[in-house]
C-alpha cells in the first residue's frame, strides 16, 4: 500500500493545484467575467434547494424583528427625485425613527445650485439620524453632503453572483441598522457571514394590506414580512396622518431605497439596484436580478439582530477543510487502485449523493450550513476527467519504459 502512495499523492496534489490555479486565474479582474462557474452553471448551488423545499412553510412564519421598515423611493417622480426625496426625509425625521438609511448613490450634480440638490443637501447635512449607503469600491464622483454625514458600506463581498454572503464588520449598512435599533447587538467575528434569507422578494405588506391595520392597533406586532411604504405616500401625508404614523415608526430603522418605479408591486421591468439571490425559487440557473439591494441589507440586519437566524457555516471551518481534503485524497486513491468501472462509479456516486444532499438540507433547517455548491456534480466530472488523464499518464509511462 505504501508503494502506491506516491502516485496517489501526485495525482491528488495535481488536482488540488489545478483547482487552486483556476480560482486564482478567475479572480483576476480581467477574467472575472469568464469564470467557469458563471459561464457553465451561473452560480447554481444545491444548497438553494433549502428555500424551494421550505417556501410554503415560511409564509406563515412571524419571526422578523418588526424594527425595520422599507420606504420605496421608486414611487417618486424621477424628474423631481432629489426635491421629493428631501421632502420625504423631512417628514420621516419627525416620526422619531432610530435611524433613516438612504440606500442611494447620488451622482455629482452638474447643476449644484438646482433647487432639488440644495433641498436634499439641507435635509441631509447635520442630520445625525441619517446614514447613507455608499459603494466604496466604485470610484465615480459622487455628491458630497459634508464631512459630518455618516456613511455605511453598501458593497457586497466580491466573488459571488447570487448574493449569499455579507460583510461582518461594523461599517456595513446592515450592522449600522442593527446597532441603531438595538445597541446591544453583538458584533460578528468572521470576515463575512452567510445570509439566511428569512424573507423573499414578495414578503412585504403595504398601507392597504390587512397587516398594516393590525400594526396600527399594535405597533409592536411582528410579521414574516416587511412593511413597505410608497415614498409618495409619505410625501403627501398631512400633519395628522404623520402624527398617527409616528406610533408605528418611532424607534425603528427606516430604509429608503429603490423598489421599482412602475408601481410598488412591479419587479419585471425595473432592475435598478437589484441582485440575484439564492431564495429566488423561480430559477436555479441563470438567475435574474430580482431582490432590491435595500431588502438584502434589511434581511442581513435581521440576521444580525437575531443570532438564531444566522447559519453556522461549518464549511468555513478548518475541520471541514481537513475532512474535505482527506476525503478528496481517498477518492483519488479509489480511482487509481480500486476503480470498478465508469458506469459503476457514476451509479455509486449518484446513490451516495442523495443521502448526503438530504443530510445537508436537513442541517440547514437547523441553521447549520455545509456549502456544497455543485461539488457532487463536480466530483462526477472529475471522475471522467481523471479517467482520461490517468490513461494518458499510463501511456507516457509505458513509452518511457520502452526507451
Amino acid at each position: 500500500m505504501l508503494r502506491k502512495l506516491p502516485k496517489a499523492l501526485f495525482f491528488w496534489l495535481s488536482a488540488e493545484l489545478l483547482i487552486f490555479g483556476l480560482d486564482v486565474f478567475f479572480s483576476i479582474p480581467l477574467f472575472k467575467g469568464f469564470s467557469l462557474e458563471q459561464i457553465v452553471v451561473s452560480d447554481v448551488s444545491l444548497n438553494d434547494l433549502h428555500y424551494k423545499i421550505n417556501a410554503s412553510a415560511s409564509k406563515d412564519w412571524d419571526g422578523l424583528s418588526g424594527k425595520i421598515i422599507l420606504v420605496n423611493t421608486g414611487s417618486l417622480d424621477p424628474n423631481q427625485f432629489r426635491y421629493q426625496l428631501a421632502g420625504v426625509i423631512n417628514n420621516l425625521e419627525n416620526l422619531n425613527p432610530a435611524t433613516i438609511v438612504i440606500d442611494h448613490e447620488f451622482a455629482h450634480s452638474v447643476f449644484p445650485a438646482d433647487s432639488g440638490t440644495l433641498k436634499l443637501r439641507k435635509a441631509i447635512q447635520g442630520n445625525d439620524q441619517i446614514i447613507i449607503g455608499k459603494k466604496f469600491r466604485e470610484k465615480k464622483k459622487m455628491e458630497s453632503f459634508g464631512a459630518a454625514t455618516e456613511y455605511a458600506n453598501a458593497d457586497f463581498p466580491e466573488g459571488q453572483f447570487s448574493i449569499r454572503r455579507y460583510y461582518s464588520d461594523t461599517n456595513t449598512v446592515a450592522w449600522k441598522i442593527a446597532n441603531k435599533v438595538n445597541p446591544e447587538a453583538a458584533p460578528l467575528k468572521n470576515e463575512n457571514f452567510l445570509i439566511n434569507y428569512v424573507a423573499s422578494t414578495t414578503d412585504f405588506f403595504s398601507l392597504d394590506d390587512p397587516e398594516f391595520h393590525f400594526l396600527q392597533y399594535n405597533p409592536k406586532q411582528k410579521f414574516g414580512k416587511f412593511l413597505l411604504i410608497p415614498g409618495d405616500a409619505i410625501l403627501t401625508m398631512d400633519s395628522a396622518a404623520l402624527l398617527n404614523f409616528k406610533r408605528i415608526c418611532s424607534g425603528k430603522a427606516l430604509i429608503l431605497g429603490h423598489f421599482g418605479s412602475r408601481g410598488i408591486r412591479n419587479y419585471m421591468f425595473d432592475v435598478e439596484d437589484k441582485h440575484p439571490v439564492p431564495n429566488d425559487t423561480n430559477s436555479f440557473y441563470n438567475r435574474q436580478s430580482s431582490m432590491p439591494g435595500m431588502m438584502i441589507h434589511a434581511i442581513a440586519a435581521e440576521n444580525i439582530l437575531n443570532p438564531d437566524f444566522r447559519f453556522s457555516a461549518w464549511s468555513d471551518g478548518m475541520l471541514y477543510a481537513l475532512i474535505y481534503h482527506v476525503l478528496f485524497f481517498g477518492y483519488i486513491y479509489y480511482l487509481l487502485y480500486l476503480n470498478i468501472g465508469n458506469l459503476y462509479n457514476i451509479l455509486i456516486l449518484g446513490a451516495a449523493s442523495i443521502p448526503f444532499l438530504y443530510f445537508v438540507l436537513f442541517l440547514m433547517r437547523y441553521g447549520i450550513y455545509i456549502e456544497t455548491g455543485l461539488k457532487l456534480v463536480a466530483i462526477m466530472a472529475i471522475e471522467e476527467t481523471f479517467e482520461s488523464v490517468e490513461s494518458i499518464f499510463s501511456s507516457i509511462k509505458s513509452l518511457w519504459k520502452r526507451k
